[in-house]
């Protein structure tokens, strides 16, 4: 949660035609500001020094790697604690966390609109393709790489966002990955038949929705899915390789 009182440290510079500290600008005229987040009666000499930078400021202790292991221990608390121990949903969350850090880095700082995703994300794959990193969105399947003969691209959108609930359908998946699906969203928008079969449905109270996804517009931000490949074993008939008498054959 947000701290409740924070304590602002400001070190006053008087004017100079140089600064007084070669490594902090502020030290030619200006006011070096820095904050501990603690109220003022809790703060120790330790807190200052840790939140002065080093080596501008002698003794000082605040530099760039710690600054990453704090941003890295307020995540990650994050994400253990929004998750309350569930190991798959905290793996998923922080796929999801690297992915929109790869995001903010492919689009030089760039930060997103609060509380909403990129509007066209990109995913970096790690499909062979030569030893060249390459950017692709989830619509862009094997097809476009030219070798969906050997294997075919998932999306999936629901339970498959798990890899292990993926690897029970697909134990030899490969590349599993998160991606953005533009231009789609999620909807609990349909009956489902197996949860009939299965005694899942409660007809009485109308508990029987299943999750599907339906187009909105080219505009919108879409969803994050899951990605992976899978051996092309069948799942797609080649049109070229294999003609029915009556010239239709159609892929499934």
């Amino acid at each position: 949660g947000c701290v409740p009182l924070e304590t602002a440290i400001v070190i006053v510079f008087p004017k100079s035609a140089q600064p007084l500290l070669p490594e902090l600008p502020e030290s030619a005229g200006g006011n070096f500001k820095t904050k501990v987040l603690k109220p003022m009666a809790q703060v120790t000499q330790q807190d200052v020094l840790e939140a002065l930078p080093s080596p501008a400021f002698q003794g000082g202790l605040r530099s760039l790697e710690r600054l990453a292991r704090q941003a890295r221990d307020v995540m990650l608390a994050q994400v253990t604690q929004l998750m309350d121990g569930r190991k798959q949903d905290q793996k998923w969350l922080a796929s999801y966390l690297q992915q929109s850090l790869q995001d903010f880095m492919d689009r030089d700082c760039e930060v997103p609109p609060y509380g909403e995703d990129y509007a066209e994300a990109v995913v970096s794959s790690n499909v062979d393709n030569g030893g060249d990193d390459k950017s692709t969105t989830a619509l862009e399947t094997n097809d476009d790489k030219g070798n969906s003969k050997d294997t075919i691209t998932i999306i999936g959108f629901g339970s498959l966002l798990s890899e292990t609930s993926s690897r029970l359908t697909f134990p030899t998946l490969q590349n599993f990955r998160l991606a953005r699906v533009p231009g789609y969203r999620r909807v609990f928008g349909h009956p489902a038949s197996i949860f009939f079969q299965r005694g899942i449905a409660n007809q009485e109270t109308l508990e029987m929705s299943s999750l599907s996804v339906e187009y909105v517009s080219p505009d919108f931000a879409g969803f994050v899915g899951a990605v992976f490949e899978v051996p092309n074993d069948n799942l797609i008939v080649d049109n070229d390789d294999d003609d029915d008498d009556d010239g239709d054959n159609n892929s499934k």
